[in-house]
């Protein structure tokens, strides 16, 4: 599955469920744009904990989607680059940046790409929630975010945990199990999901019938950074996850989303990695 005529198939066929759910998403999250336009910021404890007092900094905001968190960033008073895959996506995110006032810079780049002018730039980059997956080569796109963070510039990523993917809900719609089943995976980390609806919305009509996500553990990814010279400075694991994973999970107060019984093993995780000074 690994050969390049195949990789060069599954990010085109993933580059088209890209495009659908940035196109969906521009409709179904109307209301949350219009929020973010007058003011309102999607950035949750986590990465604002990590991150710190962003103002002034360089932030490289990767997979940025709509745009919505990078919006959030730059009224922090951060020097945002926004970059994503989707020609759709980033369309939407522009619009919605100026819209809200601010100035950033969005870029089309196809990870691990570096483009030439983010070489030593950043102070951090930033990736969260539901952007690890999309990447195929972790060493490749480790080094890539070395060469791009400045001296003592900062990693932040904060995602699922590969352990949630094996849960599955048991009768009761409220305890959560781990199935053996869904340890396999193809060669290479690789899994084909059916497509069914949107993290936004299951009944969504997304019209590329399948995708592709690449599986990583977490010591695969640690071990990817530190291979690339960036040295680990911290890394959590979390009990709850950033949408509703299952019907069952409730909102927490802080934008979470949690099972009503405590699950086996974590649901998120974050890392921050440092390049030295």
């Amino acid at each position: 599955m690994e050969t390049g005529e195949s990789i060069s198939f599954i990010r085109t066929l993933n580059n088209w469920y890209w495009e659908d759910l940035a196109r969906f998403h521009s409709i179904r999250c109307a209301d949350q744009t219009a929020a973010v336009v007058n003011g309102a910021s999607t950035l949750r404890h986590l990465e604002l904990s990590a991150v710190g007092d962003p103002g002034g900094r360089q932030l490289l905001h990767l997979m940025c989607h709509l745009g919505h968190d990078s919006v959030s960033w730059a009224r922090l008073g951060a020097r945002v680059v926004a970059a994503d895959a989707s020609k759709s996506a980033l369309s939407a995110a522009s619009k919605i940046a100026g819209r809200s006032g601010v100035n950033i810079e969005f870029e089309r780049v196809l990870l691990p790409a570096t483009p030439a002018n983010w070489l030593s730039r950043f102070e951090f980059i930033v990736m969260t929630y539901g952007t690890i997956a999309w990447v195929s080569e972790l060493d490749t796109w480790a080094e890539s975010c070395f060469a791009c963070l400045s001296a003592g510039g900062h990693l932040v990523v904060i995602d699922d945990h590969p352990l949630a993917d094996c849960l599955r809900p048991l009768s009761d719609g409220k305890s959560l199990i781990l199935d053996d089943k869904l340890f396999v995976h193809e060669a290479g980390g690789i899994r084909c999901h059916r497509t069914k609806g949107s993290y936004v919305d299951r009944s969504a009509k997304i019209a590329t019938p399948v995708h592709y996500r690449w599986h990583h553990s977490i010591s695969d990814l640690i071990n990817a950074l530190t291979r690339a010279g960036l040295k680990i400075s911290k890394q959590l694991e979390y009990p709850f996850t950033h949408y509703d994973r299952f019907p069952s999970f409730v909102l927490r107060s802080d934008g979470y989303f949690e099972p009503p019984k405590v699950p086996p093993c974590p649901l998120m995780f974050s890392v921050v990695a440092k390049k030295p000074a």
